[in-house]
């Protein structure tokens, strides 16, 4: 039986409070926490925003927990593959692509369940733009469980799904087939029988070319895998 984000989510709470213990969190506590978590979540979106100049995916990678997980449009994601697409992001631009990013957090609902548990809701808004065209606009819906180790929280789980509910791949399949297909995060295209080209097909970062000629005209390059 496949669970739904509201299912597993549920029962991830259940099992962490039945481990930790419930406690009851007065009005001036829960103000507290709030304010940690929301300060964080505004500091992790100006480091995403500063990464194409600071080329830094440490920055980026404190704000999640050793053991996290994550689905994301029915895909499953692990830290690994966090590391590799802040990787393959930084390789791009090293190699000269003019990319710049903006990130916003809206509509931020944030339900503490303890002084180190805490429900997040919210509205994910991200654009790539490269050369002064706008290469990819994301709009995501997430719940994400954050927990505090030490002074910091950290994101160990997360449920998002785009608003359009299809990549943008399998939106063009339906009508025209696909023989190229390229990565709106990194600008590199993948052709059948690459490393990466299986795998790129139920990615929601995936775009659609009909050929390689098609590609490299929209500014992208070959993968080199």
């Amino acid at each position: 039986m496949r669970m739904n984000a509201h299912t597993v989510i549920f029962m991830l709470i259940t099992s962490l409070l039945g481990l930790i213990g419930c406690q009851e969190l007065s009005d001036k506590e829960t103000a507290r926490v709030k304010a940690e978590i929301e300060a964080s979540v505004n500091q992790a979106s100006k480091d995403w925003e500063e990464f194409p100049k600071s080329l830094d995916r440490l920055r980026l990678l404190k704000y999640y927990a050793a053991n996290y997980s994550g689905v994301k449009d029915g895909a499953n994601e692990t830290l690994k593959d966090l590391e590799k697409s802040f990787d393959d992001l930084a390789e791009e631009i090293k190699l000269g692509s003019a990319i710049g990013i903006s990130y916003k957090v809206t509509e931020l609902n944030i339900q503490p369940f303890t002084e180190r548990l805490a429900l997040l809701t919210y509205q994910d808004e991200t654009k790539v733009g490269q050369g002064g065209a706008l290469r990819r606009d994301i709009k995501a819906n997430c719940s994400t469980l954050v927990r505090k180790e030490g002074e910091t929280w950290l994101v160990f789980h997360k449920h998002c799904s785009t608003r359009q509910g299809m990549t943008n791949l399998a939106q063009l399949q339906q009508t025209l087939g696909c023989s190229v297909v390229g990565n709106t995060r990194s600008s590199i295209y993948h052709m059948p029988g690459g490393q990466f080209y299986g795998q790129m097909q139920f990615s929601p970062d995936a775009i659609c070319f009909k050929s390689e000629e098609d590609a490299r005209g929209h500014g992208y390059r070959p993968s080199q895998r």
